[in-house]
């Protein structure tokens, strides 16, 4: 009995275990993509946590923290994915939560990949998203307005 052996295909034909999605362009305003505003990647942060501890239902403080369990690791990488999706860079997104480049990688590839499997969580996360750019969204024109009745 002979086995039959598929080809195996040329390295530069294959693809990415996954691609991530831009997010929803018209809600987002332009200061977003600006890498090197510390101010801002902090205000993502503090928002990020804030509105997954809400939604979720637990304290802020246990969303970033290091156990093992199943549910703080997924707060965790629900956390590190949003904050991707915003600020667009892996590598600022783990500086900014004193985690590496791969615990980063590994947090946004498990959350893609429960997305691709349940459109419930992908609709819940992109509600989220909204609800984060929106909120910071406000904070920054009441910062700009605080910013002019100074002047």
């Amino acid at each position: 009995m002979k086995l039959a052996i598929a080809p195996i295909p040329p390295i530069e034909s294959q693809r990415p275990a996954f691609t991530i999605s831009p997010p929803v362009e018209d809600a987002k305003p332009e200061f977003w993509r600006l890498p090197h505003d510390c101010d801002i990647r902090e205000s993502v942060r503090k928002a990020v946590i804030q509105h997954v501890s809400r939604a979720f239902g637990v304290d802020e403080g246990a969303v970033m923290e290091r156990h093992r369990d199943n549910y703080s690791t997924w707060l965790r990488h629900v956390s590190i994915y949003l904050m991707v999706r915003l600020v667009g860079n892996r590598s600022a997104v783990g500086r900014m939560i004193d985690r590496d480049h791969g615990s980063v990688c590994n947090a946004v590839n498990i959350v893609h990949r429960h997305c691709r499997q349940f459109p419930t969580i992908r609709a819940a996360l992109e509600d989220l998203e909204r609800e984060i750019i929106t909120s910071l969204d406000r904070q920054r024109q009441s910062e700009v307005r605080n910013l002019k009745s100074e002047i």
